[in-house]
């Protein structure tokens, strides 16, 4: 199903790269913090590992006990896959039984590499290789190359729908940007009604202000995602009151992920052709 490299950057930096043939693997799989480390939660995913495991890392707890204390209260784990990098670079990597194959894990100096629903173990391999080898580019550019690498060896073995990749140096921390926020030029080429071919779009998920999950609330969800494009445009200018009413004229709202729980994320869509 999907494959991943979580690693820690000379710089002190951590991202994840991930990619599979899901939906939008990039909200909910993939999680960092600066100086604190990163995890990839994945195969039948739960998507609670992502904010306790961040928490038992800031409380200082190596990365291989996260692992156990994530799966042990965790009635699915067998068909759960999970690796994680703390901030001492310590790895901690969990691929339950019932995971489909080929599945399993592999980590050297400062990186974790693990997939399942593989074409073969090449893909981990390839990937860790070619992350190893590339050490002259930038950590972005590294970790895409280990992605492409793993793709070219087989990747998922049903083949490609999603990637991401996620970089945290703490700049996002310092904008106090929470939600996954993106733009695309160029990506969606036809047909050409389906999708703008340049946008900027935010996600929202059903969580409450005050953190509650309210799993299956798709108008919630909808309302986060607007309320972050309304965020987002102030930041590049707009009043709150301008963003608000581009959001109601022009903003195209998307399911872009039914999985598990919390059950669905929306992503709301702005083309960027308006403002020419």
């Amino acid at each position: 199903m999907t494959w991943s490299i979580i690693a820690r950057d000379a710089s002190g930096a951590f991202g994840v790269a991930i990619a599979t043939r899901f939906f939008a693997v990039g909200s909910l799989c993939p999680h960092a913090q600066s100086g604190v480390g990163a995890l990839s939660t994945q195969a039948l995913m739960n998507p609670h590992y992502g904010p306790q495991g961040l928490a038992m890392l800031r409380d200082g707890v190596p990365a291989p006990e996260v692992v156990k204390r994530l799966i042990a209260p965790d009635e699915g784990r067998e068909q759960r896959q999970v690796h994680v990098i703390d901030g001492a670079g310590r790895i901690g990597q969990h691929t339950g039984r019932q995971c489909v194959d080929w599945c399993g894990a592999l980590s050297g100096d400062g990186y974790s590499v693990a997939g399942n629903m593989l074409a073969n173990d090449r893909v981990v391999r390839q990937t860790a290789r070619a992350f190893e080898q590339s050490r002259r580019l930038s950590f972005p550019e590294r970790l895409l190359q280990a992605l492409e690498a793993g793709e070219a060896a087989g990747g998922d073995k049903r083949g490609k729908q999603s990637a991401a990749i996620r970089i945290h140096r703490g700049e996002a921390a310092r904008r106090k940007i929470v939600w996954p926020r993106f733009a695309h030029p160029g990506f969606f080429q036809a047909p050409e009604h389906a999708m703008p071919r340049n946008f900027i779009a935010t996600m929202g998920m059903p969580i409450t202000d005050d953190g509650r999950n309210e799993n299956c609330d798709i108008t919630l969800a909808a309302r986060n995602a607007v309320i972050n494009m309304i965020d987002l445009l102030g930041e590049r200018g707009w009043t709150r009151e301008q963003a608000y009413v581009l959001c109601s004229v022009a903003v195209d709202l998307r399911v872009s992920n039914v999985v598990d729980v919390p059950n669905v994320t929306v992503s709301a869509l702005l083309p960027e052709d308006i403002f020419i």
